[in-house]
């Protein structure tokens, strides 16, 4: 079975207006005007990072600056291997100057989730771009600070008429209808 051109919009799924960009089995991307959501439900593979690119490159042509927010699911192995952390650190990189905020949002509690938690925090500190990086374990809370440079209309962040908690709203839905699907 061939897959879907990674780029090319998806049906929707559910009654969400996020865009949905690439599937694959345990992960989407999909974008909602300027804000791309990546979720992973199953172990995450280079394959989906090289995707959430492809993502960030066409919102960008598009919007000129792009927030981006990953979604680790409780479900998934709070494990990185050394191609997903090596290509995850050149996405930064590569795409810190136009990503004006870059979210991890990790929802599972205890030592293990605190752990990859700091984890990632290290690797967003050796990457030393200039957008703003978090890691945290609330989607709504993700959202909120994601968007706080298009709310505020920070300088290239322009998002017109912005409703950051539909858009919270919008973003839970998703992400509530994919992982349980």
């Amino acid at each position: 079975m061939s897959q879907p051109d990674p780029i090319a919009p998806l049906p929707p799924r559910g009654d969400s207006r996020l865009v949905r960009r690439a599937e694959r089995p345990g992960f989407c991307v999909a974008n909602l005007g300027p804000l791309i959501v990546a979720i992973w439900t199953r172990t995450a593979v280079g394959e989906h990072v090289d995707l959430i690119g492809e993502a960030q490159r066409e919102i960008l042509r598009e919007h000129g600056k792009c927030a981006v927010i990953s979604i680790i699911r409780a479900e998934l192995s709070m494990s990185v291997d050394d191609e997903v952390r090596a290509k995850g650190q050149d996405n930064i990189r590569d795409f810190g100057d136009s990503t004006v905020r870059n979210v991890l949002v990790v929802e599972a509690g205890g030592l293990r989730a605190s752990f990859f938690r700091s984890v990632v925090t290290g690797l967003y500190f050796l990457t030393r771009k200039s957008s703003a990086q978090k890691v945290c374990s609330n989607l709504t809370e993700a959202v909120e600070w994601s968007l706080e440079p298009f709310a505020q209309g920070e300088e290239g962040a322009n998002w017109p008429d912005l409703d950051v908690a539909l858009v919270a709203d919008e973003v839970n839905r998703f992400a509530d209808a994919f992982t349980y699907d």
